[in-house]
């Protein structure tokens, strides 16, 4: 008997989120510590993602008989998102202090957006662990818990503020951070179109069975994957010429035009 297309899928995506990890660490590292933190939440954001697709697949295997097992699927699942916004506002933090003292602080609204995201994960997590009749096929109606939908309804509304908060700084950033923000704002609505679909399925009757593959393929995990790609593209900008001054690293590459630079 062959398996079912989603977990042949799940199989595809394990595949491909273990490339996309081992991107991860290495633009993370490439970029030094000081530079690396959206870098180390998307090390995150595909690691719990490819824990929970192996998980899944397992289980599979396994014949559901752990359901314990099959909660802990879904919930990497669900709360890697988490990981991503986290990377974005790492991202949106750093283009923000670049013209700004040392040691600045977070501006207030990304303050407020990161612990929003910490409550959105927690409620998300309580949400499905709260859930259990639903992986075990006991429930009546094969609803969530309302924490989980609340957690995902959440990250929405962060995800809105963070693509406004990226219009925000693209007129007043240097052409250099400009080239970081436009990435961001690209994987933007793709995280917009995936937390919505994700909002709308946490908070649906009969969470496991009313939604086929083609439609989280289509609407979830394929706009999950190339926002990860956008964001991990942010490696490839360059640093600009004040910081590579700053280091040295300018001199060495331009002697001539540093030395006789004003």
């Amino acid at each position: 008997m062959s398996q079912p297309v989603s977990v042949t899928i799940d199989e595809v995506f394990v595949a491909i989120y273990a490339l996309l990890f081992l991107l991860a660490v290495a633009a993370a590292f490439k970029q030094g510590f000081s530079r690396a933190a959206g870098f180390f939440s998307l090390v995150l954001f595909t690691g719990v993602k490819l824990a929970g697709n192996a998980i899944l697949i397992y289980v599979y295997h396994d014949n559901y008989k752990n359901t314990n097992m099959v909660t802990t699927g879904y919930i990497l699942r669900g709360l890697g998102y988490s990981f991503l916004v986290s990377s974005v506002i790492s991202f949106l933090s750093g283009v923000y202090n670049a013209d700004q003292p040392p040691k600045s602080k977070k501006p207030f609204l990304l303050r407020l957006l990161h612990l929003a995201n910490i409550a959105a994960l927690v409620l998300l997590i309580m949400g499905y662990s709260n859930s259990d009749s639903v992986f075990d096929g006991t429930s009546t109606d094969g609803k969530l818990d309302s924490k989980a939908p609340i957690g995902d309804a959440i990250f929405a509304v962060i995800t809105v503020f963070a693509f406004l908060f990226t219009l925000f700084l693209f007129p007043r950033s240097s052409s250099h951070h400009r080239k970081i923000l436009v990435r961001v704002v690209l994987a933007l609505p793709l995280m917009l179109v995936r937390v919505g679909f994700g909002t709308y399925k946490t908070a649906h009757r009969d969470f496991l069975k009313s939604f086929t593959v083609w439609q989280n393929l289509g609407f979830e995990w394929v706009e999950e994957v190339l926002a990860v790609l956008l964001l991990l593209s942010v490696a490839f900008v360059g640093k600009d010429r004040d910081e590579m001054r700053g280091s040295g690293k300018w001199e060495e590459r331009y002697p001539l035009n540093y030395a006789h630079s004003p």
